[in-house]
């Protein structure tokens, strides 16, 4: 993999969206794949929230003002999900949490409920689906 950071400063603040599919735990697949819980260990999740955070920050440099960050793992585990979020928009007050559902308000999706509109979570048992979890941040200004 690539690191974000790798790709040039000539592509910092230029990017209308940036779609994150972060290297996750695997989790969300539990229900479908239950022997993939024994290969998660505590050492392979540091690793994940760790890649997490470095892909988040360095993405967050190629978004343009007005422009889309989307975070999105397999993952149902809240430390590599709302926590990262969290944590990210502790660090980057140039985001703010945008509305997942606008852009999935036309399509024919049953969406579960939540008090925020930039995260959406799927559960296995809600979905009858794999579980997954999807953030939108917006940049609101260029960094000082």
């Amino acid at each position: 993999m690539t690191p974000v950071r790798e790709i040039g400063t000539s592509h910092k603040g230029k990017a209308d969206i940036l779609l994150i599919d972060a290297p996750c735990s695997g989790s969300g697949v539990y229900r479908r794949k239950p022997d993939a819980k024994w290969e998660l260990s505590e050492k392979k999740l540091r690793y994940y929230l760790s890649t997490q955070q470095e892909l988040l920050d360095s993405g967050a440099e190629l978004i343009r003002p007005g422009g889309y960050l989307v975070y999105a793992t397999c993952s149902i585990i809240p430390d590599e999900n709302e926590k990262q979020i969290n944590d990210f928009l502790s660090r980057h007050k140039d985001f703010e949490p945008a509305s997942v559902y606008d852009a999935l308000s036309h399509h024919n999706i049953r969406i579960p409920a939540s008090s925020e509109k930039h995260l959406l979570r799927i559960l296995p048992q809600d979905a009858d689906s794999d579980g997954f979890f999807i953030a939108k941040l917006r940049r609101i200004k260029t960094r000082q």
